[in-house]
């Protein structure tokens, strides 16, 4: 008899324009990406793996930031106060677009 294998199903939140996160891999999400700290870890991510550096603003100025667990950085044209809200909807199972 086969063994049934049952995936779970990433939670997902929208961080603007189409693009999608999974939210499990959410380690922090900052709304100041003027501070210094951010500015030097963009610009060595940029430099040193730029594939770790995801761009979401669409060509729009940078709002806020998404920390991902693994280390890599999503740049956000949204809020960090609407991105928080989609990230507890998504987490709690609701839609997450008011």
């Amino acid at each position: 008899m086969a063994e049934t294998v049952f995936r779970r199903i990433p939670v997902m939140f929208s961080a603007g324009y189409d693009n999608f996160i999974s939210a499990e891999r959410v380690a922090a999400i900052s709304g100041n990406p003027s501070a210094a700290p951010a500015k030097k870890y963009i610009a060595a991510l940029k430099t040193e793996s730029p594939f770790r550096l995801i761009d979401f603003t669409n060509g729009n100025a940078v709002q806020s930031i998404i920390y991902m667990a693994d280390g890599s950085a999503v740049l956000s044209a949204l809020s960090s106060k609407t991105l928080a809200q989609r990230y507890a909807a998504a987490a709690s199972g609701q839609d997450g677009k008011e």
